[in-house]
Parts: C-alpha cells; sequence; structure tokens
C-alpha cells in the first residue's frame, strides 16, 4: 500500500532528536528521506509520509501517534544531563534509547509501588559533601557486611549480587544495561522515586561493585544530576565508595605485609573482589605509590592490558529468565509480578515493561 502525508507536529520531532542526540543526518537516514528534505521535515514545512513516521518511532521505540500530539513532552530530556556526565562528546541515540528506557521504568516503578501500597522512600540516611567520606564510609559499612563476610565470597560475580541485594534492601531498584565502557560505567536517576542506581553490564564485575557504592554516595548526598560535572562531588563518591568496600585497616595489614606492588593488588584484588583500579587508587590516596606510578597504571588501563571488559556472550548464554534478573533486579520483577497476578495491569504491560515473552514471564513468576 502507498504511503501517505501525515500531520505529525515538529516541535514532537524535535523534542525526541533532542532527547535522543539524533541528527538530522542519522534521521534521514533512518526514515529514507532525502538531505535536502529534511530540515523541512523537521521544521514542519515538509509533511513526513506515514511510512517515515513508522521508522522514526521504531528508532526511540515509540507509538507512531505520540509524533501527533499537540505538544511535546514537559520533562527535560535526559541528554542534557549525559552529554556533561560521561567522558565523551556524544552519546549515540541507540545509548539514548536505553537510559531514557530506565527512567520510563522508574515511573513505572513508582506506580506499581503505588497500586500494592509499598513504600518508594529509600531507607538511607543524608550526609553534606563537607563531612569526610572515609568517616561516612566506615558509618555506612556498619549497616552492611562485615570485611571477614567479603572476604569469605568466593567469586566476583556473588560479591557483586551480595552488595547488589543489599542496596536493594534499602529499597532502591538497581539495573544492568550494556553499554560500552567508554560512555560511561554507571549513573543513579533520583529526581524521583524510587531511587536507581544503574551500572553497565560490559564493565569489569569487580568495577562494577565499586560502580554501586560510588552511586549510593550520590543517593547519600542527594546529588541530582544538574548536567554539570562537579569535580569536588565526583572524588568524594569516589573517595567514599574506595574507603567503603577497602578499610584503611585492611589496607594497611596488607601493604605492612606485602612490599611488591603487583603482588599487593593482585592479593588484596582476589581476596576482597575490588578492582586493581581501586587498589591503585586507595594506593595512591595513602601516599604508597607515587603518582607517576600510578599514572602509569591508568595511562595502562585506558590501552586496556589491565581492564578485564565484561565477559562475552557464550554460544547459547544464559536463560533469558536469568537475563532479566540480571538486568532489572528482584524487587522490580516483584512489582511487576505481583501488580499483574492482583489485576493491576495486564499480561501485554507486564510482558512491555519487562521486554520478554510470555513463556520466560511465566519462569519468571514461578522462580522470583
Amino acid at each position: 500500500m502507498k504511503s501517505f502525508p501525515v500531520n505529525a507536529n515538529p516541535k514532537v520531532i524535535q523534542y525526541y532528536m533532542e532527547a535522543y542526540n539524533i541528527s538530522l543526518e542519522e534521521l534521514a537516514k533512518k526514515i529514507n528521506a532525502k538531505n535536502s528534505s529534511i530540515d523541512g521535515i523537521v521544521k514542519g514545512t515538509i509533511k513526513l509520509r506515514y511510512v517515515q513516521l513508522q521508522k522514526m518511532a521504531k528508532m526511540v521505540e515509540k507509538d507512531p501517534l505520540i509524533f501527533m500530539l499537540d505538544k511535546p513532552p514537559e520533562d527535560k530530556p535526559l541528554s542534557n544531563v549525559f552529554r556533561k556526565l560521561i567522558n565523551s562528546e556524544h552519546l549515540t541515540y541507540k545509548i539514548m534509547v536505553k537510559i531514557n528506557r530506565i527512567k520510563e521504568l522508574q515511573e513505572v516503578a513508582n506506580e506499581l509501588y503505588n497500586n500494592i501500597e509499598k513504600s518508594i522512600e529509600p531507607i538511607i540516611d543524608e550526609y553534606s559533601i563537607k563531612r569526610d567520606p572515609a568517616e561516612v564510609a566506615a558509618i555506612e559499612r556498619k549497616k552492611f557486611y562485615s570485611y571477614d563476610e567479603q572476604k569469605s565470597w568466593k567469586k566476583p560475580y556473588e560479591s557483586f549480587n551480595k552488595w547488589r541485594s543489599a542496596l536493594e534492601n534499602k529499597n532502591m531498584l538497581v539495573m544492568q544495561i550494556p553499554v560500552d565502557t567508554e560512555y560511561f560505567r554507571g549513573f543513579s536517576l533520583i529526581d524521583s522515586k524510587p531511587f536507581i542506581i544503574v551500572v553497565n553490564s560490559k564493565d569489569d564485575i569487580n568495577a562494577r561493585s565499586f560502580t554501586l557504592f560510588h552511586e549510593y554516595a550520590h543517593l547519600l548526598l542527594r546529588n541530582i544530576e544538574t548536567g554539570e560535572l562537579n569535580n569536588e562531588i565526583e572524588k568524594w563518591c569516589n573517595e567514599f565508595a574506595s574507603n567503603f568496600l577497602l578499610s584503611s585497616d585492611v589496607l594497611d595489614y596488607y601493604t605492612n605485609k606485602i612490599n611488591d606492588i603487583d603482588k599487593l593488588v593482585k592479593t588484596i584484588s582476589s581476596k576482597y573482589k575490588v578492582s586493581y583500579s581501586m587498589i591503585y587508587y586507595r594506593l595512591y590516596s595513602i601516599r604508597r605509590i607515587n603518582k607517576d606510578t600510578y599514572n602509569a597504571y591508568i595511562s595502562e588501563c585506558s590501552n586496556s592490558s589491565k581492564i578485564v571488559k565484561g565477559s562475552k556472550a557464550r554460544v547459547g548464554g544464559p536463560p533469558q529468565e536469568v537475563l532479566k534478573k540480571s538486568a532489572y533486579g528482584i524487587p522490580f520483577l516483584r512489582a511487576v509480578i505481583e501488580n499483574y497476578e492482583k489485576g493491576n495491569i495486564t499480561i501485554e504491560q507486564a510482558l512491555n515493561y519487562l521486554s520478554t515473552t510470555y513463556n520466560t514471564f511465566k519462569k519468571l513468576e514461578e522462580s522470583v
């Protein structure tokens, strides 16, 4: 059937182009429009064809009808924040789709929690950035596992999952998305509730534990990301996370026992399931190594010689229900399932929230 022109709202088109970092060239290519006409399409002087509208909607995973609304959403596009919070001048629209999806799931979680009368309030304290991050780390650490318990965990994945569950028990969500680590290792959304910590599932598993508590530090400060990369805040969060996962007492014990730096780092990493990068950071902070040694290691990391990338997908891979637990976390899965079982949402909504199939959803029902 031949396509027909549609009355799309140019302001809505412009909003989603900004929200998802879509350039004119990218849009023209994806919707098969001529470069000479794409500017007119965006400004509303040239009408979109329906087929082009469908392709545009597919780019941002939205219903085509959303581009025909009277006005764009009132929320400020997340792209304005994330452009300045990562080590990249440009986030691809595919990455922005994943980031905006997390924001949408935060809103979904808020509604799901209210439906089942579950509190959206995090069970955490609040601190001033004027407090010593090492002191705050020591206070917070007492609310979690001991260092002996941390050392008893056999594998890095066990360690990460223990920390993740402990944070989830404080009534927040922890989700994972796969993105190249050159863009970001994690972020947190705390402008609404429940709070969400997001970790990059492509990162080294030990590094992910550090990211969990770096973002937890942002929550403790109630630091809403405003788009300005505040070096003071980032340093505070790094200090908190590194002291939380590796106390001065533990560090002193091993530095007094082992002189060789490589052996020292490997020993601590193996016993406490923390990343090499974090250990080098702590050793530099206590002046156990000098700036040149620390910078040399960081430079080596940049060349990927000591950074262990996220494990490559095996043939077949884990079952889908396992992947969903890893991506969304148990609390969110339980909220979706409970709302479905109580008739608050349809099966179609449940499947959409979890981006899954009916068979996988039924397996999640049985195992969550």
